[in-house]
């Protein structure tokens, strides 16, 4: 087999797996340290270039999703202090209206 042959098949393992996140950081990390044992440095440094790209994407989305959560707990205590809040004026109403049936007596 030869090099060409070799980097064909090594793509094909790579783009295979790509429907698993996990899983291709590791293959293109086993596939970076291959190519630089096997002096092919141009496309190790392609390989690195990916993973840093794959590294970055993650913690935007990892970010993304905490920013989200952390809206959505916001909200839930918004929308808590609000009924608590109309609860209040509701009681404070009704006493309100008591006091001055009360005091116009």
């Amino acid at each position: 087999m030869n090099r060409i042959e070799s980097n064909r098949i090594e793509s094909n393992r790579i783009e295979s797996n790509h429907s698993h996140p996990i899983i291709l950081p590791q293959i293109l990390e086993e596939h970076r340290k291959n190519c630089e044992q096997q002096g092919k440095y141009v496309e190790a440094e392609i390989a690195k270039n990916r993973l840093d790209e794959l590294k970055a994407h993650e913690e935007k989305r990892q970010s993304e999703a905490m920013r989200a959560s952390q809206i959505s707990d916001m909200l839930g205590v918004e929308e808590a202090h609000m009924l608590e809040f109309k609860q209040f004026n509701m009681a404070w109403d009704k006493t309100m209206t008591e006091y001055e049936e009360k005091t116009v007596l």
